[in-house]
């Protein structure tokens, strides 16, 4: 589909279905805090910081947490640049 990003393609989609299962039985824990994921929590199927390869299932919030920190120190990084303003876009290569 055009403008889908292609980190989420048929292969992500199977990956999480497979393991949809073992994290509602219990059988992983949060490859961010470490902390089991418990049945009925939300999860996303985690990418690298990078945008290459997956960390592994994580909470849901762990994940948007270190996402909004890489935003957060993208910003830094263009404030101290002296742009000013918020960067028009992310400064890391993914």
């Amino acid at each position: 589909m055009a403008g889908r990003d292609p980190k989420y393609n048929w292969s992500h989609q199977k990956l999480r279905r497979r393991l949809d299962r073992e994290v509602r039985l219990g059988l992983h824990v949060c490859a961010r805090c470490g902390e089991p994921i418990l049945a009925g929590e939300r999860w996303h199927l985690d990418h690298h910081d990078s945008g290459v390869g997956y960390l592994g299932p994580s909470h849901a919030r762990c994940n948007v947490r270190a996402a909004n920190e890489l935003r957060a120190a993208d910003a830094r990084r263009w404030r101290e640049l002296g742009l000013g303003g918020e960067p028009p876009f992310v400064l890391r290569d993914w």
